[in-house]
């Protein structure tokens, strides 16, 4: 009966786009609706096997939001309540891994030093089940939030490692380890800001670890892995490298805004390098931008992922919600980031297992920091 039901809507959508064809939009993308509605009614009356119609419309669903970007998706009525508990926080402890989706995977983005997952886990490795979850069937939301619980909790992982066939399955038990935070080191006599992320007052600790000192010759700021979304924050921390006014222009369907700091110029550089990496994300990549236009910065590493978006849930008529990219944002009179990333001007070119590539980034730090120290000396 539900497949009469489905079958019927099909011929209605049909029967209707031909009948009032001419009083749609220009855009109205009838051609496409005809097609999947055809292809829809051949799966269900000629596929070899029984479909249910829920999969194939769960997967039409999610084929949509994986055209637009890694972060949109739809969560239906029955998982609003979890997804809203997911919103406002996660349990008391998590296993120290970022996923992200990546098309038909969910994979390992990032590892926290000292976690759980660090040891086990790679960044780059395909996750295929979390906690009796798998992806498609559950979203990436959903198997991020199975990675947390309460102390001593035990997780099954099965996962395939990057670069490899074979999958495997290891047993996370949570327990308490240290955030990572941000830190100014020092890289063979070079002071390098490590910013993670912008949730620990990163300005307060870059005032404290670099400012009250004279101009630099060289100086480096790590933003690797850093997926904030935060961007006023990448702003202010901006206006602490030069004393012009950085700003940032939000574009949305109502308008665009545009968002500015008053320049401190209060840690200068005669050279600042900013280093990234595929997974600088959103604010991350806003702010290599900011420093490399307001700053004079240049990029040392990779190509950042390319999204500088902000989500919203926009609620749907039966209950359910779409967490949409609504709003954009970017560098006044600049190309948009989306999908291109702020490209590198010192390239550090792809090894193989992140490792590796993580250590090429390194040795190309220490490479230009002798280098540069060998022409003083000279």
């Amino acid at each position: 009966m539900k497949h009469r039901i489905i079958l019927l809507l099909c011929v209605l959508i049909v029967l209707a786009g031909l009948a009032f064809r001419t009083f749609l939009p220009q855009a109205f993308p009838y051609p496409e609706l005809k097609v999947f509605s055809q292809a829809y009614m051949l799966i269900l009356t000629k596929f070899v096997d029984p479909v249910k119609d829920e999969a194939l419309l769960t997967g039409a669903d999610r084929g949509l939001m994986n055209a637009l970007d890694p972060f949109s998706f739809i969560v239906p009525a029955a998982r609003m309540k979890a997804f809203h508990a997911y919103l406002e926080g996660r349990k008391d402890l998590d296993c120290g891994v970022e996923l992200r989706r990546g098309g038909r995977f969910i994979y390992a983005m990032r590892i926290t030093p000292g976690s759980p997952a660090d040891g086990t886990l790679k960044p780059g490795d395909i996750i295929e089940v979390v906690g009796g979850l798998t992806y498609p069937q559950a979203d990436a939301w959903e198997m991020q939030n199975a990675l947390s619980g309460t102390l001593g909790s035990s997780i099954k992982i099965r996962y395939t490692p990057r670069e490899q066939e074979k999958s495997l399955e290891t047993t996370l038990v949570l327990k308490p380890y240290p955030a990572p935070r941000t830190v100014v080191r020092d890289i063979e006599g070079v002071p390098m800001a490590v910013i993670p992320h912008f949730k620990d007052d990163p300005v307060r600790a870059l005032k404290d670890g670099l400012r009250g000192s004279k101009e630099r010759d060289l100086l480096f700021v790590d933003l690797r892995g850093n997926d904030s979304f935060d961007y006023s924050e990448a702003l202010a921390i901006a206006a602490l490298f030069t004393k012009e006014s950085p700003a940032i222009v939000f574009k949305t369907r109502k308008g665009d805004r545009k968002e500015s700091a008053s320049g401190q110029g209060l840690i200068p550089a005669k050279e600042l390098w900013v280093v990234t990496d595929r997974d600088t994300t959103g604010a991350g990549e806003i702010l290599a931008a900011l420093l490399k236009k307001y700053a004079k910065a240049r990029i040392l590493g990779r190509a950042t992922f390319g999204y500088t978006g902000l989500q919203s849930v926009v609620p749907m008529s039966d209950g359910g919600a779409c967490y949409l990219t609504t709003t954009i944002a970017g560098l006044p009179e600049a190309e948009s980031l989306m999908h291109k990333g702020v490209q590198p001007d010192l390239v550090v070119k792809e090894t193989g297992t992140s490792d590796q590539e993580g250590g090429a980034i390194d040795k190309k730090i220490r490479d230009l920091i002798h280098e540069k120290t060998q022409k003083k000396a000279a």
